[in-house]
């Protein structure tokens, strides 16, 4: 749904009316990855910022929010969390397995870096140390064990984080 809010330019401070969209579909997946639905240009001063502002994007698998908003499988508090999930699911993997395999990746480092999902390919998922700016695979045959071995609840209108993803999983 769109509606109009007033935006103030960060730069120039002046005030503006936008439309904004908060309910996106999975034609504008690579738009919110990339932050250009959120690019906003003044028209006085010419400068381009980025608008933050609660949405919640519905594909025909998953429904995901910025912003804790309801009748959504999981909804995010940042925007980097935003972008995980959404790597996440368009994989079609599972983000609390994701967090358990984050999770055994720090303690086969001996580390608590804070992980970021990065992608998979055939044989391996693909994380990104924000610490240590680096990346790391681990064998996708291990999600593939967890996948088996625990089963995750069903969980809808929660976020999932590090912190407490270990709850949902039986």
């Amino acid at each position: 749904m769109r509606k109009r809010i007033d935006f103030y330019c960060p730069h120039c401070k002046t005030k503006k009316r936008i439309t904004i969209n908060d309910e996106y579909n999975e034609s504008h997946i690579d738009n919110l990855l990339d932050r250009s639905a959120f690019k906003i240009k003044c028209n006085k001063c010419n400068q381009e910022t980025i608008v933050d502002y609660n949405f919640c994007l519905k594909t025909k698998s998953y429904s995901l929010s910025y912003g804790e908003l309801k009748d959504v499988d999981r909804f995010t508090l940042t925007y980097d969390d935003f972008k995980e999930k959404v790597l996440i699911f368009e994989d079609k993997l599972n983000d609390i397995l994701i967090e358990l395999m984050k999770k055994k990746l720090n303690h086969d480092l001996n580390t608590e870096y804070e992980l970021r999902y990065d992608g998979m390919n055939d044989k391996q998922l693909i994380f990104y140390s924000i610490d240590s700016n680096e990346s790391y695979a681990m064998n996708k045959e291990l999600y593939d064990y967890y996948q088996n071995k625990y089963k995750t609840d069903n969980v809808k209108d929660v976020e999932i984080t590090s912190l407490n993803f270990d709850k949902y999983i039986k």
